[in-house]
């Protein structure tokens, strides 16, 4: 009776905060395109070295910020891309006719992504030389792509 409320109170421990099997780790930053300027579009990638399976996406703001939710733990490699951009704008709906009233998308007006050309080294993780280790709650990671 003793063993099974033990083995019951350690196990109601780790749903409750003791072990979690939440991933909040948080990474944030800028990425910088060739021409020195931010990158305002695209795809950045962690991919966890250890375990190629594991890997977390965000896309590249306007202003080429970024924020990754669940990033993986440890040594990454990373991955910019840009042609998604350039492949949505090629497919773009036809633009309504002059004098139609626009309406905003759920929460406000919304900046277009730019197409900037990269490097298409920097779309696989393993030419793009991009290297991270992630190792707390939130990290913070400038990427320069040269």
């Amino acid at each position: 009776m003793k063993r099974s409320f033990l083995i019951s109170s350690a196990l109601a421990l780790a749903g409750c905060g003791g072990i979690s099997s939440v991933n909040d780790t948080i990474v944030t930053g800028r990425v910088i395109g060739p021409d020195g300027k931010p990158l305002g579009g695209g795809q950045i990638t962690l991919i966890s070295a250890a375990d190629k399976t594991k890997g977390s996406g965000a896309a590249i703001r306007p202003d080429g910020t970024y924020t990754i939710s669940a990033a993986p733990r440890g040594d990454c490699l990373a991955t910019v891309e840009t042609e998604s951009i350039r492949l949505a704008a090629v497919h773009r709906a036809p633009q309504a006719p002059k004098g139609t009233p626009v309406i905003p998308p759920a929460g406000g007006m919304t900046t277009p992504q730019r197409y900037i050309k990269i490097d298409k080294r920097f779309a696989k993780p393993e030419t793009s030389g991009l290297k991270i280790t992630v190792s707390n709650t939130k990290t913070e990671w400038d990427v320069q792509l040269k």
